[in-house]
């Protein structure tokens, strides 16, 4: 058997506290990783383009955030 990759993840958000909760229990399972979290899409472009690797498997966006809508 290879060994199993960290699938890395980025939590878009604007309610802190619901972020941070799913950062947390994400953070329980082996193969997933948070990587990065933002609070609206503007701080989440911000922090893709300042990801060490620029690798990012899965983006969780809040599709309802009050200042934007769109893709990032």
């Amino acid at each position: 058997m290879g060994a199993t990759k960290t699938i890395t993840i980025m939590l878009v958000e604007d309610h802190t506290a619901f972020r941070e909760a799913l950062a947390s229990l994400l953070g329980h399972v082996p193969d997933l990783e948070v990587v990065a979290q933002a609070g609206s899409l503007a701080e989440a472009r911000e922090t893709l383009d300042g990801l060490l690797d620029g690798h990012l498997d899965v983006a969780v966006v809040d599709l309802a955030c009050p200042t934007e809508t769109g893709a990032l």
